[in-house]
């Protein structure tokens, strides 16, 4: 979380200093432990199950779909950190179907009617 939080601050060109690298990732170590924490259904947030780690890919995902609100007042980081908890929820679920071993026969079909549909 730390290194992701340096490189969010430098890609942004913020402060890199002790109280800004502390603060983004303790923002995203807590996005992380809560999806985490309502995912496994038994509150645990160990940091290194594989739940943790699929989550931490997630972010990153996250943080490629919509930018980090830097300049922004408290309620955009608190929009930010509320849509990224949920398409982390989402990614999780969909990742946990592939691993509970979720087959579909023609994946290309089910696809293309999922991205006309939208």
């Amino acid at each position: 979380m730390v290194e992701l939080a340096v490189e969010e601050l430098h890609k942004a060109g913020q402060p890199m200093n002790r109280t800004s690298i502390s603060a983004l990732s303790a923002t995203f170590t807590h996005l992380v432990s809560t999806v985490q924490a309502s995912q496994a259904g038994n509150g645990r947030t160990n940091p290194a199950d594989g739940m943790a780690t699929r989550l931490r890919g997630a972010l990153r995902t996250c943080l490629e779909i919509a930018p980090l609100p830097f300049g922004q007042d408290e309620t955009a980081w608190d929009a930010w950190v509320a849509q990224a908890s949920k398409r982390m929820t989402a990614i999780s679920l969909v990742a946990a179907d592939m691993f509970d071993g979720l087959s579909v026969e023609r994946p290309c079909e089910s696809i293309a009617a999922a991205c006309a549909a939208a």
